[in-house]
């Protein structure tokens, strides 16, 4: 997934320079110094934003791995909003990079350092929704619905037939019957627990 954000911002950073070009877009006539200074500091700034965010989620996970389930670390990783979180972290980071190694001497593109400053600043703001987002997907209720969902999914794809019940309790009609095993394992000897991983 970063990657991914890392590409599309490659390819915003060539669009957006063209626009650029195109319009001649000066809103904040910005300096070439002044424009170094901005985007060097955000792109700092923006490298250690992505390390803490992705340091801070590892250790949370251990954390609660350690409490819950190891289970969770898939569950974590797996969520759209983490995944949508850190790639626009890395979209930021990446495109104030290209944005910074488009500035020319005599000629700033006033539109390409404005997205870059404007990128930051949402991953700013997102990083707080990042944070609730994770701190509630770990609480205990969220990682048992989440087990219970994906325990649901896979009983419902060992036994797709459904059970109807008729008038009593102790008469019932199967529709839709489960094939047929492919194989049966038979036992001789004191019942035992099988871990199968």
């Amino acid at each position: 997934v970063a990657v991914a954000w890392m590409v599309a911002a490659v390819v915003a950073v060539r669009a957006t320079w063209w626009l650029d070009q195109q319009t001649g877009w000066s809103w904040f006539d910005f300096t070439p110094e002044g424009a170094r200074g901005i985007l060097t500091g955000s792109a700092s700034s923006m490298l250690t934003f992505v390390v803490f965010a992705v340091s801070a989620l590892l250790l949370a996970v251990q954390l609660a791995t350690s409490q819950l389930t190891p289970r969770i670390i898939t569950f974590i990783f797996s969520l759209r909003s983490v995944k949508v979180s850190v790639g626009i972290f890395v979209f930021a980071y990446t495109f104030t990079l290209g944005a910074l190694g488009r500035i020319e001497a005599q000629h700033v593109p006033q539109l390409l350092v404005f997205v870059s400053v404007l990128s930051d600043l949402i991953s700013i703001g997102l990083f707080f929704w990042f944070v609730q987002q994770v701190s509630a997907n770990l609480q205990p209720v969220s990682v048992l619905r989440h087990m219970w969902e994906q325990g649901r999914l896979v009983i419902d794809r060992v036994y797709p037939g459904a059970l109807v019940w008729m008038n009593s309790p102790a008469t019932r009609m199967e529709v839709d019957a489960p094939c047929e095993p492919s194989r049966i394992i038979e036992h001789i000897g004191n019942p035992v627990l099988v871990l199968v991983a």
